[in-house]
């Protein structure tokens, strides 16, 4: 049997290379009988492995590219050959080589190796799905409660290590995954916010079924503010927290915001002044929703305060947004952080941007070139 031979006969106007194989079932039928059965000598003979799929890959771009000509693609992939996972985006993406590496050293591989290899390629390090693959079930609140303190130790920086393995991304977007809610992904996120560790939030449109992407749980996608559709631009987007991301379903529109005119979203700004102007945009909002402006303090708690610290300050009804931005004026009595997030008619959040950070002085590891404001 040679499936995609099969597919290209069945479906010639599909890439028959775009398939996986998936629940495969081996059965037999009786005609009334009550047998028994045992299937042997099952091969899986691959002709294609490694580096080869990504170079696959490429020339499977290629050929959508002519096809759907409004549509710019960029290659990625999963480096997750244990837990945790990253994704590798932009640059020279190539095949990780785990050699003899056991699980037990798989994260100094990540951290050590894989991650600084990325870099210098000139990629990205999204860490993914913080609490685990698992889709559910939806774990208690306290059980919740005790993950997020539980992983944020482990991310936070210790020594010399970096935090989340020198990640530049992390994915908060979840309506549930490792048995955790958005509220406690987003928890996550503001802990390493509050000690001035600058992830960008991003989504996570991550369908293994390809039968219904828009009514898959995890269905939040990330949008950039960026120069244009070219991978440097991109890139930049995203390191520069020039981001936000939102449901589907649940949210078409666009985020922004910027602090006294001069620092975009995602960016570190430093001053002494007492306040701070921030402008506020959201289009799109779904009727009857509200737009919620959350600040937290930048306290650098490190392991001495596992636990989100944002509070709502200003909130927004719809009718009040997309025609002109919005202005508030915000403490500045102490370093703080500020994101805002989208609620629907019911008060679930659909949509969230970056933060802008608003500090008093220089934090002790630096401010990154790309958010310098």
């Amino acid at each position: 049997m040679t499936p995609s031979e099969d597919i290209a006969a069945l479906w010639p106007d599909l890439d028959y290379r775009d398939f996986a194989l998936w629940e495969l079932a081996l059965s037999a039928v009786s005609t009334g009988d009550q047998v028994e059965g045992y299937f042997d000598y099952l091969r899986f003979d691959r002709t294609v492995s490694g580096e080869a799929f990504l170079n696959q890959q490429i020339a499977m771009e290629a050929a959508l590219a002519a096809k759907y000509p409004s549509v710019t693609q960029q290659q990625g992939l999963e480096v997750s050959w244990s837990s945790p996972h990253l994704n590798w985006f932009g640059g020279k993406v190539t095949m990780p080589d785990y050699g003899s590496i056991k699980p037990k050293d798989y994260t100094a591989y990540l951290a050590g190796t894989l991650v600084p290899q990325t870099h210098a390629a000139g990629g990205l390090i999204s860490y993914n799905h913080p609490f685990g693959t698992t889709d559910g079930p939806r774990l208690s609140q306290a059980k919740q409660n005790d993950l997020v303190q539980q992983v944020a130790a482990a991310l936070l920086p210790a020594g010399s290590s970096a935090a989340a393995l020198g990640s530049d991304l992390l994915e908060v977007g979840y309506n549930l995954r490792g048995g955790c809610d958005l509220a406690h992904h987003a928890a996550l996120w503001d802990i390493m916010s509050r000690n001035a560790v600058f992830l960008t939030g991003n989504g996570t449109s991550d369908d293994h079924m390809g039968q219904d992407w828009l009514g898959i749980t995890n269905n939040w996608t990330t949008s950039v503010w960026a120069a244009g559709t070219q991978q440097q631009n991109l890139l930049a987007a995203l390191a520069a927290g020039r981001a936000w991301f939102g449901s589907l379903t649940g949210f078409r529109g666009s985020l922004d915001l910027t602090a006294d005119g001069s620092c975009p979203m995602g960016s570190v700004s430093v001053s002494g002044v007492p306040s701070r102007q921030l402008t506020l945009s959201a289009t799109d909002v779904p009727a009857g929703g509200s737009l919620q402006v959350l600040q937290g303090e930048v306290d650098f708690a490190g392991r001495q305060g596992l636990a989100d610290n944002t509070e709502v300050v200003a909130s927004y009804p719809a009718s009040r947004l997309g025609q002109a931005p919005v202005n508030l004026t915000i403490s500045n009595q102490s370093a703080s952080f500020v994101r805002t997030q989208v609620l629907d008619a019911s008060g679930t959040t659909v949509a969230m941007s970056n933060p802008v950070w608003l500090l008093r002085a220089t934090p002790p590891g630096g401010i990154p070139v790309a958010r310098e404001a």
